[in-house]
């Protein structure tokens, strides 16, 4: 199950270059544990972006975008 959700370009690196896979997973982990977002949101934000294929920034990117336009009018009013 768990294979099925992890990229073919991710499995590839993993398997070719298992030291800088293992770097960048601990990586990833700093960045995690870093995060102010609670783990259980921030998990969901991971599992979210991995099933639709894109980092976890571009998901954050997205979602942040999707708020503003939500919110247009409030930030209208502010410039105003």
């Amino acid at each position: 199950m768990l294979n099925s959700l992890i990229s073919k370009a991710f499995q590839l690196f993993s398997t070719d270059a298992p030291k800088h896979s293992e770097a960048w997973m601990q990586l990833i982990q700093k960045i995690s544990e870093a995060s102010d977002l609670d783990q259980k949101t921030h998990a969901q934000a991971k599992i979210i972006s991995v099933l639709k294929n894109i980092t976890l920034n571009e998901y954050f990117k997205k979602a942040i975008e999707k708020s503003i336009e939500k919110d247009k009018e409030l930030i209208k009013k502010m410039g105003d």
